[in-house]
């Protein structure tokens, strides 16, 4: 069975004599063949580029790797061409001129030509062998036709009984053809006959507006934690997206302009390096915003007080143990009289060692109410068990819901990581998520 595109019931048409071709087709050709019903056209009028292009239609466009492309045009009823005029024959016997099929199945297939032209290139074009044919399916003829209509190119009602009959030899009127088209070939001219085409919402728009809604609802956290800005100590607790880094900066940069000279750590480099530009040309007056991931930070201060980092063992118990107890030695010796931070802020503090607080708090004086926020997500702990900030009787903030992602990003993302989290109501649903996996570690790395 021939593949029609669109796939249509030949019932369905609107037209008699159109809808018994496409039965004939459908009924008695191969699926070596496309079908293409009601195929619509524009082409420029003349080589002038500055012209009116023409439009048109083909009943039927057959295409074939073998055979090459047939383009029909079908006419209904009785037709007869007298005086090189074409009419139908109407009630009464009386004549109703209609357009000549020959000149508009002609300048379909030049249109069509052109198109493959264009697109899979002269080359295929010349390849291929341009046929047209005419239908009178309800009707046979008997009578010499015009010289611009071969019979050899003419189908009709004696046709439709062996239809490949009739469409091998309307190919054969335009001459042998060359070697088949290559597969690949063929796909193209069947990609451009019936292009998938679709118009589309870009991905950076989608984004952006995602973005607008989500940047609302950050704003809407800030509020929350604008109710706990009198305690000068806090523990805030937070699902993944939830903003707790936007709310860590704001911290940090409400503290430095009340004078305080910040400390603003976090574990991860890159991101230490993204919240040093966000503060970039911020006056705080008095106050300074110091950022620093906790690995730089240690290595910089033991650098100034002359002590080489020399990893031995355990890394990871070197790190916990021995570079704290280090930083604290090296603190005494370069601020003995005047600690270089007045307030700590603390982001991915679940992966912050007891160690590591310890080392800090020789950074800001050893004193117990200097004023400390630390962020955190317990189940986003990247190196140890997460251990809970020593911030005995500060007061605990939760955040429950993810602000940062789209609403299917958070159910999808939960699922995957089997950790609890719930999207804002106000947040958009955004576009179906798709997991992109590497095939190694390595890969991984890269992708991301």
């Amino acid at each position: 069975m021939a593949i029609c595109i669109p796939d249509v019931a030949a019932e369905s048409l609107d037209h008699n004599s159109e809808a018994l071709l496409m039965k004939a087709f459908q009924d008695r050709l191969g699926d070596d063949y496309f079908v293409f019903h009601s195929f619509p056209w524009l082409y420029p009028g003349r080589e002038d580029l500055d012209s009116a292009a023409r439009e048109g239609e083909a009943d039927f466009v057959l295409l074939h790797r073998a055979k090459g492309l047939l383009i029909i045009e079908a006419k209904g009823g009785e037709v007869v061409l007298k005086n090189r005029k074409w009419c139908r024959v109407v009630g009464g016997g009386r004549f109703k001129e209609i357009r000549d099929p020959a000149k508009q199945v002609r300048r379909a297939s030049r249109a069509l030509k052109a198109r493959i032209e264009l697109i899979c290139g002269e080359d295929v074009a010349r390849q291929m062998r341009f046929a047209t044919a005419v239908a009178f399916p309800h009707c046979v003829f008997r009578d010499e036709p015009p010289a611009d209509l071969p019979a050899r190119t003419i189908l009709t009602l004696d046709d439709l009984s062996d239809i490949e009959v009739g469409v091998s030899r309307a190919f054969g009127a335009f001459g042998a053809k060359n070697s088949p088209l290559t597969p690949a070939d063929f796909d193209k001219v069947r990609k451009a006959l019936a292009p998938e085409f679709a118009v589309y919402e870009p991905l950076k728009l989608g984004v952006d507006q995602a973005a607008d809604v989500l940047a609302r609802l950050t704003r809407q956290q800030l509020q929350i934690l604008n109710g706990f800005s009198g305690n000068p100590r806090a523990v805030v607790h937070g699902v993944a997206g939830s903003g707790k880094t936007l709310l860590a900066l704001a911290r940090a940069r409400r503290f430095a302009h009340e004078g305080h000279r910040v400390l603003l750590t976090c574990f991860n480099g890159e991101l230490a390096k993204w919240l040093a530009e966000q503060t970039v040309g911020d006056d705080f007056g008095a106050g300074t915003v110091t950022v620093r991931h906790f690995h730089g930070l240690a290595a910089g201060i033991l650098r100034q007080a002359g002590v080489t980092l020399e990893p031995v063992g355990d890394l990871a118990k070197y790190w916990d143990e021995s570079v704290p107890d280090q930083m604290a030695t090296a603190a005494d010796v370069l601020y003995p009289d005047r600690p270089p931070y007045t307030a700590l802020v603390v982001d991915e503090a679940q992966d912050f060692s007891p160690g590591w607080w310890d080392a800090l708090a020789y950074l800001t004086g050893l004193q117990s109410d200097v004023p400390t926020w630390a962020f955190l997500d317990r189940a986003q702990s990247l190196r140890r068990e997460p251990s809970d900030p020593p911030l005995a009787g500060a007061p605990v903030l939760s955040l429950d819901f993810n602000c940062r992602n789209t609403r299917r990003v958070v159910a999808y993302a939960s699922a995957i990581a089997h950790v609890p989290s719930e999207p804002s109501e106000l947040a958009p649903l955004g576009r179906p998520p798709r997991l992109i996996s590497g095939a190694s570690s390595a890969a991984t790395a890269g992708i991301v």
